[in-house]
This record gives structure tokens, sequence and C-alpha cells, in this order.
């Protein structure tokens, strides 16, 4: 055909499921999928195919010519088979690439409007087509060239939405798929890509944003932590920047994830390779922003060239055989909600002499922990990350729980009272079926919290003429002793039982301020204990009826020449001529 046209061959436009996350789905990844490669991905469940429908192919032979056979042929197959088509709209045809750049169909186009026309047509062409995918790739020089552009994807991206929903206003538009790269002034590393994308405007141009979570770098894969990981760091740094940006409520599309079983070194087992697909697709399922399709990269091996892993990442060998991934693909796209276990920490202490924890942890769901996979557990003292226990390694089959320590940092925590918890798979080294009971908190005490109590034993006298009064009091504890108000004192160390201490001079009159604390060992302090409110006379005032009168002559007289201190008004142990001296000298004072 040399125009657009309208296409319906092979299906007619039916509801698509948009609601569940991680459909299973295969990517072709190159070239036009025959009828018995359909028939095979249809045999696995696959509810989505994932292709290759490149601008250079369709308009080869001009701006106004149209090639559409191959591709009107290969989507009549998908959908007759009951799949849903995920097509990417990529790749310049030579006459609409930039002078800088001519000698691939992976070079940017020269002008937007051009690749918003294809697009638009695409959209017209096939109505019965729900989702377009917006290039591939097109953070890395290898689908972007001469190098990635943020700013020229966002242009196409722009325009491509807008000829899309004028097309077919009920059609999604999905970025395209971005590589795990990180940014190195060439490549540029997802988040960064979609920061570029919202700074440029193209916030609005998209229904959800697809990545490629690749991370078959390590066996793990996808339950580890690695800043070249695009899975645990570069996707989650994706969501965080659709977050920051207003986008929550738009999905993560996984357009392409898998893992090769042999090439060049970063290639995996068959085994790990199964390994792989079921644990991907369950952790992917289980986010709250999980896009409605998960793409394995590919269905079937390629080719058996050894040194080339671009040939290895199917489920099916180059021979027709299967892998152990295909049973695995099988199981995982006849399940909508992942089958996963549920691991919950039952109980969690502290051993102060050595500043390590120790918690219970069990698996409640419905099968086995992931084998290989490290069982975490963080360790928290008031709500702060402390000490970490990263030693236990799955499988943890279900129903079972297991004790575990701290192989981590000690942590001495200060006496006093403290909220401790545990917290299972602290890190999401592998997916549950419920990721909000991972906690277990408890309150301890440390050390002596116990402040000591104080109670008043011998009052000063309410009335006393001596300056330097006596007072008892009792405490629980020993401890240091504070003053407050009027009174001090020499002694500031209390005993256990009774302790008198003798306050330091104080003046004439009332005092009803006095008070003291004793703080103990443990830096725990008493209550505050007041003091009974008393009057400090005159030496002389011997009857203590606040006044130096007569009747105080009268009670030196009857003791004069003894030693009894009802007359002894200068405190020296005999009653004599100097009392009669001091009693004068005060006479007819009061208080």
């Amino acid at each position: 055909m040399l125009f657009g046209g309208l296409f319906l061959q092979g299906g007619t436009v039916d509801a698509i499921d948009l609601t569940t996350p991680g459909q299973a789905g295969l990517n072709v990844g190159g070239g036009i999928a025959s009828p018995a490669r359909l028939d095979a991905m249809q045999a696995m469940g696959a509810k989505w195919v994932r292709f290759d429908l490149p601008w250079a192919d369709v308009m080869s032979g001009g701006s106004n010519s149209y090639n559409w056979a191959a591709f009107d042929t290969e989507i009549a197959n998908i959908i007759s088979r009951g799949m849903e088509p995920l097509p990417i709209i990529d790749f310049t045809p030579a006459w609409a690439r930039p002078s800088n750049c001519t000698g691939s169909d992976k070079c940017g186009p020269a002008n937007a409007s051009d690749y918003g026309h294809f697009a638009g047509v695409v959209a017209a062409r096939y109505p019965q087509i729900h989702v377009f995918e917006i290039w591939n790739e097109e953070n890395i020089s290898t689908f972007w060239q001469p190098q990635p552009n943020f700013v020229a994807y966002t242009a196409i991206l722009k325009a491509g939405y807008t000829a899309i929903k004028a097309a077919n206003p009920a059609a999604q538009v999905i970025t395209g798929g971005t590589a795990p790269a990180i940014s190195n002034g060439t490549d540029i590393g997802p988040a960064d890509f979609l920061t570029g994308i919202y700074n440029n405007g193209g916030g609005g141009y998209f229904d959800g944003v697809s990545v490629h979570p690749y991370c078959y770098g390590n066996a793990a894969c996808p339950n580890f932590s690695a800043n070249w990981s695009g899975w645990n760091t570069q996707m989650l740094d994706v969501r965080n920047v659709m977050v920051a940006h207003g986008d929550s409520a738009k999905k993560i599309w996984g357009t392409e994830f898998g893992a090769p079983t042999s090439g060049n070194g970063d290639n995996v087992t068959e085994a790990q390779q199964a390994t792989m697909v079921t644990n991907g697709y369950n952790l992917f399922r289980s986010y709250s922003w999980a896009g409605p399709v998960f793409i394995w990269h590919k269905d079937q091996d390629l080719c058996t060239t050894s040194s080339d892993t671009e040939c290895f990442f199917g489920l099916i060998r180059y021979a027709g055989t299967y892998k152990p991934g295909r049973d695995a693909f099988i199981a995982i796209s006849n399940t909508g909600a992942p089958t996963l276990s549920d691991m919950i920490a039952t109980a969690v202490s502290y051993n102060p002499a050595t500043g390590t924890f120790q918690s219970t942890i069990k698996n409640q769901g419905t099968v086995a922990t992931p084998s290989g996979t490290i069982i975490g557990v963080g360790y928290l003292v008031d709500g702060v990350s402390r000490t970490y226990s990263d030693t236990t390694i799955g499988p943890l089959v279900a129903g079972a729980s297991i004790t575990v320590g701290t192989n981590g940092p000690t942590y001495f925590i200060p006496n006093g009272t403290h909220t401790i918890t545990a917290w299972v798979d602290d890190i999401n080294r592998f997916p549950e079926s419920d990721e909000t009971n991972n906690q277990f908190s408890q309150t301890i005490t440390v050390g002596d919290t116990t402040p000591p109590t104080l109670v008043q034993v011998t009052p000063v006298p309410s009335v006393s003429r001596n300056h330097t009064p006596s007072y008892t009091f009792s405490s629980t504890e020993a401890g240091t002793i504070s003053y407050t108000g009027d009174c001090s004192s020499s002694t500031t160390a209390a005993t256990s039982g009774n302790n008198t201490i003798t306050l330091n001079t104080l003046a004439r009159g009332t005092h009803s301020n006095c008070s003291l604390i004793v703080t103990d060992a443990a830096n725990n302090p008493s209550a505050s204990l007041s003091l009974n409110s008393f009057i400090i006379s005159y030496a002389s005032d011997l009857n203590q009826d606040r006044s130096v009168n007569v009747l105080d002559f009268g009670l030196l007289h009857n003791n004069y020449g003894t030693s009894n201190a009802a007359g002894d008004v200068n405190y020296d142990g005999m009653v004599d001529v100097l009392d009669f001296g001091v009693l004068h000298t005060e006479y007819g004072g009061s208080v």
C-alpha cells in the first residue's frame, strides 16, 4: 500500500486490561514474528507481544511511500491468537535523518513533526491497537545516534503523543523503554533521562513510563542493589522522579527484562534464568505502581554464536528445545497475582552487655523464600537504624520460624526507656505478599531508670536560734545532693538511708523555699524534697519566742555556771558571762 489507510483484519477493537499488574508478555526482538513463533508464544500463555514497527521500514521509499504488508500480517496474527500487540514506533528512514547522522536508522529524526505524522498514521491504521511505545532505549547511543538527547526525544514524544491521541483518543502512549545505563557524558541514566523529559515540558505527553530493569550481571537479580542495576536502583529512582513531578498516578511499564544463558560472561545458568522469571514477575507485580505489562526478552534464542550474549535471552533454545525458564514463564503467566512468601518478625530483644540484638522471624506466606537469597533483618532504636543481620540465606519454608542475631556493628543503647524494632527484609531483597507487616517493635528499659525516693525524717525546728541548723532526710539510693532556695550545705553526698546535713549560715527570718534533690549514679534525679518552713531567730532567744526579752535573762540566770544548752547563748558549752554579753547586745530584738 502507498498510503496510511485503515486496517482491521485479524481482530476488532476489544476492551483491554490495564489494571492487572505485570501481565506476562514476550519481546520479538527485531524482525517479523512468524505464525509458528506466535503459536509458541500463545502456548506459553503470553498476554502481550512487543515488537518493532519501524518507521524506517514502512516509509523506506520516501516521505509519501508506505509499505504495511508485513506489519498488517504480524498484527493480525498476534490479535487472532488472543494476544495484545505492543508496537514500538522507532527508527528513522534515510530521508528523515539529520545531516550530522545519516548512516543508521538509529539516528534521531531531523524533524519531530515527521515522526509525529508517522505515529498518527500508525494509530489511525490500527485502531485495534491500544498501546503505543515511543522509541526504544533512547537513553543510550546504541539506539539514539549520534548520542542520546532528551530535548530531541521530548520533541518526538510530544509530536507522537499528540498525533496518536488525535487518531485514537482512547489509545495509551508510553515512553520508550530506557536501558539500565549510568550517566557518563554519552549515555544517560533512566532517572536523569526522565528528569530531562519533565524539564522540557514532556510530563503531559505520556500515559506511562517504560523501563528495562535488566540486572542479570548478578545471579541474585532482581533481589540486589547496585548503581548499575536497572531494577533495585534505577527503576526505583525513576519512580521517585515520577512522584517528585506529581505523576504518582501513572504506572511503570516493564517492557524488557531477561537474562542470557550463554555469551560473554554476564550470562546466568538456565536454572538461574528460571528463578529470575519467577522472582522478577512476582516482585514487579508486588509494586503498587506496577503497570499492566512485564515483557520477557525474548521467547526463543536467536542464534548460537557463543560470544554473542544477544543470542541467548530466549526461554526456548535455538534448536526448539525448552529451557526451565519456559515452564516458569507458563506458571507465572497463568496467575494474575503472585504466590509469595510473607516475612514477619515476632520477637526482638537486646543484650546491653554486648550491644547486640536478636529477633525471631517467620515466613507466614504460602511458599518458601527464594533459594540463595539473604533474609536480612535491620535493627532500629527509636526509629533510627543501628545495625543488621545479613547472614541468613533462604529458602525459609512456609510456616517456619528462625532466630537471628546481628553481624553488623555493635550498638550500646543509652540508659533509659527506648523502642527497639526488628525489620525483616528491610531492603526488599525479595517480593512478599504483604510488604507492610515486616516490623516488630518492643519497649525496653536499659540501665537504672528508678530515681531515689526522699522522705523527711527530722525537720529543722520551726523556730531556731541556731543559724546553722541541722536537717535529716532518708534516701533510697546514694547520690549527689543539690540545693535550691535559701538553703545550702557543704554536704553534697547522700547515702542510702538517713542523712543529716548541717545547713550553711542562714540569716534571721523565715525560710520557706528550701529544697534538695538527690541524683543517683545513673543520672536519675529524685523528686524535689521541700524542707519544712522555719524561722531563724536571735541566738539569745533562749525560749524561742522570736524575741530577746526578760524571760531569756531568766533562763540564762537559772543556768548560769552550768553547761546546760538552755542557757548557752554562744554555743561554747558553758553558760557564763560571755553569754550575758551576747544577750545584752541582742536584747529587745525580735523576728
